[in-house]
């Protein structure tokens, strides 16, 4: 989250990322090197931070069934349910010859014919999949769903109403997306992480400090010594400066347990750590 925001004001304003096939078992497969719940929270770490977020999905992966690009959709729907994407698109599968299908065919359970000559290049490659579902079925369907939510139409309807009879109905849980979305995300405070600080100048009080970053302000109760110095050392935190929480850690004029403790109030409060 704080990367996404960090990027998201030196000017970004748009991501697009590799979901493919929405799904453990082949997201494993493929070595995506990606879990579903991590896609989960990276798009809503963009989308919170005012980021749009494009999806590139994938399907008719080698040895993909029926009920795996159901579950996909269902996966997809929720993503869009709960505002976590602004638009997407569904690739086919296509065999390229520089791929790690390709190169490893056995693995994947594909069967390749001989390319036909070609006085330019090789790329894409006629395959079958014995293993896989019928992919031809989806052909229609997944870019027709796509159009309606990512207008936010029809989001709460079910998959099997625009798919024929003969296909399964998810196995996902309906609830799988928003329940991740529950869980708690406990930032780390590392010493070599670089500490930034994009809202207001820090107002000193009386009795302590007043720190307010646009949506929450917070008065803090400290010494004037203490609060003269936490105001001067905010002032540091930039992208021009680095400051490492090592560097201010040294700096801290209080005893180690007490800084462990600050930190948390002033990462509530807005504090970025990269």
């Amino acid at each position: 989250p704080d990367l996404c925001k960090l990027l998201a004001k030196a000017g970004l304003i748009m991501v697009t990322g590799g979901v493919e096939v929405a799904d453990e078992r082949l997201l494993k497969l493929m070595n995506k090197g990606v879990s579903l719940p991590q896609v989960i929270q990276t798009t809503r770490a963009f989308r919170e931070n005012g980021v749009l977020v494009h999806a590139y999905l994938m399907y008719g992966f080698p040895t993909q069934t029926d009920q795996e690009t159901v579950n996909s959709m269902e996966m997809v729907r929720q993503l869009f349910e709960a505002e976590l994407l602004d638009s997407a698109f569904w690739h086919r599968f296509v065999l390229t010859k520089h791929s790690g299908v390709h190169a490893n065919p056995n693995g994947f359970h594909i069967e390749m014919g001989s390319p036909e000559k070609n006085v330019f290049a090789f790329n894409d490659i006629e395959h079958s999949d014995p293993v896989g579902g019928n992919h031809d079925a989806f052909d229609e369907v997944l870019p027709h769903t796509l159009a309606l939510w990512a207008r936010g139409d029809e989001i709460d309807c079910s998959v099997n109403d625009y798919l024929p009879d003969t296909l399964p109905s998810p196995t996902v849980d309906p609830n799988f997306v928003r329940s991740e979305l529950i869980k708690t995300r406990r930032r780390q405070c590392r010493d070599n992480h670089i500490v930034l600080w994009f809202s207001a100048e820090p107002i000193v009080l009386e009795y302590g400090i007043l720190l307010d970053n646009g949506t929450k302000a917070l008065e803090l109760d400290m010494p004037p010594h203490f609060a003269h110095w936490l105001a001067e050392e905010i002032q540091r935190w930039t992208a021009d400066e680095y400051t490492k929480v090592s560097d201010v850690r040294k700096r801290f004029p209080g005893q180690p347990e007490m800084f462990d403790e600050l930190m948390e109030v002033l990462l509530d409060v807005g504090v970025t750590l990269i």
